[in-house]
């Protein structure tokens, strides 16, 4: 993880060490009325004018900046980050404005105080530019201003460092204020375990959204709860089948509670809602690597998308092979006015044969794939393509059953009797 974080009030604890200085300087050799806006980050929060700040870098800051502490636990922290592969970029506004040399002497700052470190920048007073520019993927910094515009710009995680003035709550940004607890949620960040898609399932937010998908719905099939649900028992069988690991399993099924999220606030382009959401309600939850596979999943779910990566292809089979009973909207034939041969499929199966990947479309032995491709969608088409997708991806060819008859090997379609297949 590339790390990006501030010096002053962030590594360095630069007001309350200057705080009593700056009062007594005020008090002797400026305006004298001391504090006047507590809201404000030290020396704004005196009532000096531009020339008055320009005596304040000169003759104080720029004279006591060498003899700054280390905030607690900041130096031990740094160094346990760097041992662990992390990358430490250190982004400062400082400038020649404040201090002679700013680059030199805050280096030496840094080296003074056993401070491990990848690369300084200096005199940046845009720091999210840097952001972009370094690829950072998480930013630290004291500065409420800093913070939540690379919060709504640059869709990273962002911690704000400490003080009682930093005190807000604003989406995509994490108020920490001491280094033992940046080093937890860092650790968290790494590990898409901490947030596992049962949380998400269980996070009243969530569950209102999904509550009113259902409420909403106009179709007999289910684009909510029992959706998800069913979603999510294909997953784990294709990852099974698959060898996938626990951590990209659960990145798969945090995609596929969220990947319809976005029919909450419109049918139409539900893919570019759903992901807009995940963007929004991951943020801060995991690292941003994990977001963007997650977002990437969402985003190409719909069957106009190109999917390149595996993981993508793993839930565009899971939402598309879902055409079983467990997806039937309760009461739906009182609703519609019809019943669906969907009540006649049971599930799937897959596994692997030799050089095959398999997948057994199960039935209650009453309907044939005519009766099926016969209602609104094609599903034998699909069932084709989705498969083939899919085997394709891990390096299989593939068969399809209907129940225990042989239907596809390959693009060879069995042309098998209606008797054949009834057949159990």
């Amino acid at each position: 993880m590339r790390i990006a974080i501030d010096i002053d009030d962030t590594i360095a604890n630069t007001t309350n060490y200057l705080m009593p200085i700056t009062l007594k300087y005020d008090e002797l050799e400026l305006s004298g009325k001391g504090i006047v806006d507590s809201t404000k980050d030290m020396p704004r929060c005196f009532d000096w004018t531009d020339d008055e700040l320009k005596r304040f870098f000169k003759e104080i800051f720029s004279k006591q900046v060498s003899y700054f502490p280390v905030m607690d636990n900041a130096r031990e922290i740094l160094k346990k980050l760097k041992n662990e592969g992390h990358e430490i970029v250190i982004v400062s506004s400082r400038n020649e404005k404040q201090m002679v040399e700013p680059y030199e002497t805050t280096k030496k700052w840094l080296d003074d105080n056993g401070i491990l470190y990848d690369e300084l920048l200096t005199n940046i007073r845009y720091k999210g530019s840097v952001v972009e520019e370094k690829k950072i993927d998480l930013f630290i910094d004291d500065s409420i201003g800093q913070c939540t515009f690379i919060a709504d710009n640059n869709q990273i995680p962002v911690i704000l460092f400490g003080k009682e003035t930093n005190n807000i709550e604003y989406n995509g940004v994490k108020r920490i204020d001491n280094w033992l607890e940046i080093y937890n949620y860092i650790k968290k960040l790494q590990n898409s375990e901490t947030l596992t898609y049962q949380d998400i399932l269980e996070d009243k937010e969530i569950i209102k959204l999904i509550n009113k998908i259902d409420s909403e719905s106009a179709f007999y099939m289910s684009h909510g709860r029992k959706h998800i649900n069913s979603i999510l028992r294909i997953i784990d069988k294709v990852c099974d089948t698959f060898n996938i690991t626990d951590k990209d399993r659960n990145l798969i099924k945090i995609a596929g509670v969220l990947h319809d999220i976005g029919r909450s606030i419109s049918n139409d382009n539900h893919d570019e809602e759903s992901t807009v959401f995940a963007s929004n309600y991951l943020r801060n939850k995991l690292s941003n690597e994990y977001i963007e596979k997650v977002l990437s999943m969402i985003k190409n779910h719909s069957s106009h998308s190109t999917r390149e990566d595996n993981l993508d292809k793993i839930l565009y089979f899971a939402d598309k092979i879902d055409f079983s009973r467990d997806r039937l909207e309760d009461n739906y034939q009182e609703k519609y006015g019809f019943s669906s041969v969907l009540d006649h499929i049971i599930g799937f199966d897959f596994n692997i044969e030799n050089d095959y990947f398999v997948n057994k479309i199960k039935t209650d032995g009453t309907i044939t794939l005519a009766d099926l491709v016969g209602e609104k969608y094609k599903y034998d088409i699909g069932i084709q393509y989705n498969t083939s997708e899919l085997a394709n991806a891990f390096g299989y060819k593939y068969k399809i059953y209907w129940d225990n008859n042989l239907l596809f090997v390959g693009d060879k379609l069995f042309e098998l009797s209606e008797a054949d297949r009834r057949k159990k």
